[in-house]
């Protein structure tokens, strides 16, 4: 057990993010809908999707239909199984 008069070190501030943002397509789960982030508007999409909210999504009970698109598409499925 520590001692009272022990003191941990301080903390220091994390420099702010100066990297690139990695702006890959990518498929995710969102309450009973999946979405695909990163995806321009211009692009065709299979049927079940639809532009909601500046993103295309469609619900989740379609995806056995829309995940060859998304390979063929090179769009990281991150869709828990």
């Amino acid at each position: 057990m520590r001692e009272a008069s022990q003191k941990l070190p301080k903390q220091t501030r994390r420099p702010p993010f100066e990297g690139d943002i990695e702006e890959i397509p990518r498929a995710r789960f969102d309450g009973g809908t999946i979405v695909i982030d990163n995806v321009a508007q211009s692009v065709e999409t299979p049927m079940p999707f639809r532009w909601l909210q500046g993103k295309w999504r469609c619900r989740a009970v379609d995806y056995r239909l829309v995940r060859p698109w998304l390979y063929e598409h090179s769009i990281r499925n991150n869709i828990p199984r």
